[in-house]
């Protein structure tokens, strides 16, 4: 099944069967027409599925529960999470809480449910570019989403492979499994002195995942225990606004930490902005084409596929920061070096 085949069954919003595609219940949302980013303009309702997802569970002791949580009709492009493709959630303890994680758990607090990083429709960058993830030699995809927070993009790569979000803030994991009709259940996965996975093991199909977890604190090859069908490492991963929400000085450590879960040929599709430093204080912070090549280029070749200038879709931006003149967007595809 193809990247492009998956987007366009989605547009043409085929819904009222078990396991269907739902369709966009407002006029098209994304702004390029051209492409994999063309909508549909009439678009239909979501009916209130149930989809059944793995849970996590915070705490010393794994408390098993079952949660059924239902929503109406929303606006947005979605899919019904399909019968026999499994979600699962794991939950990865550690002892201290540093000062980063902190800072985002005290962030979605006062989100209020609406981050203004996050989209309601897949990201028009990932349907745009997204079959270039998967130009790899590997038959079954594993798929690497760090910082995920409750993106819908998590489901939508689900189509193409196993995938695996991880994310640091319960209230992200929750907010996922309410606005997306899903049920929790646990089930342990794995254990050691410092950390605890919780997980549902899939049965059939393409499995999702969102790891509860520092990303800086998850144990090396942890990747072969993620609950996928696929034992290895990661084939590839979709960092949107992930580098650009790490602070300038761990930038090396979260480069070294997808090295090391990364699989030898794997693809990185990557989205980051750019402005003057000393004109707003981040995050998201700038990342440069000499950051990209700096972190990136000893172990991938690198590619830039699109750059645009998006000051104008960031006016609350410039609202708190007058000095701030001009943001641009970047989009670049790595291939690590063989």
């Amino acid at each position: 099944v193809s990247f492009l085949s998956v987007v366009k069954k989605m547009l043409r919003g085929s819904v009222g069967r078990v396991g269907g595609i739902v369709g966009l219940t407002n006029a098209g949302i994304l702004r390029k027409p051209q492409g994999l980013a063309r909508m549909c303009r009439n678009g239909s309702t979501m009916p209130g599925n149930q989809a059944r997802v793995g849970a996590v569970n915070l705490g010393k002791e794994t408390q098993r529960r079952n949660r059924n949580v239902y929503l109406g009709k929303f606006s947005a492009l979605m899919l019904c999470l399909i019968p026999g493709i499994s979600a699962v959630a794991m939950d990865v303890q550690c002892e201290e809480t540093p000062e980063h994680v902190r800072k985002w758990e005290n962030s979605w607090k006062n989100y209020n449910g609406k981050p203004g990083f996050h989209m309601k429709t897949p990201n028009p960058c990932l349907l745009e570019y997204g079959e270039l993830l998967f130009d790899n030699a590997h038959e079954h995809q594993k798929i690497l989403v760090p910082l995920c927070g409750k993106t819908v993009d998590l489901i939508l790569l689900q189509e193409m492979g196993d995938v695996c979000g991880i994310e640091v803030v319960q209230t992200a994991i929750d907010q996922f499994a309410e606005e997306n009709q899903v049920t929790w259940s646990t089930e342990d996965l794995l254990q050691s002195a410092v950390t605890k996975f919780v997980s549902l093991k899939a049965t059939v199909g393409n499995t999702l995942m969102i790891a509860k977890q520092d990303l800086f604190n998850l144990p090396k090859g942890w990747s072969s225990h993620s609950n996928s069908k696929s034992d290895g490492k990661f084939t590839c991963c979709w960092d949107r606004a992930s580098l650009v929400a790490i602070a300038p000085e761990l930038r090396e450590k979260y480069v070294q930490v997808l090295l090391e879960e990364l699989a030898p040929d794997a693809t990185i599709l990557m989205q980051v902005i750019t402005y003057n430093k000393d004109q707003m204080q981040g995050p998201p912070y700038p990342v440069t084409p000499g950051d990209v090549e700096k972190l990136y280029g000893e172990h991938f070749d690198i590619e830039l596929l699109d750059w645009k200038n998006i000051t104008s879709k960031h006016e609350r931006w410039k609202k708190n920061n007058p000095a701030l003149t001009n943001i641009f967007e970047s989009t670049y595809l790595l291939r690590r070096k063989q």
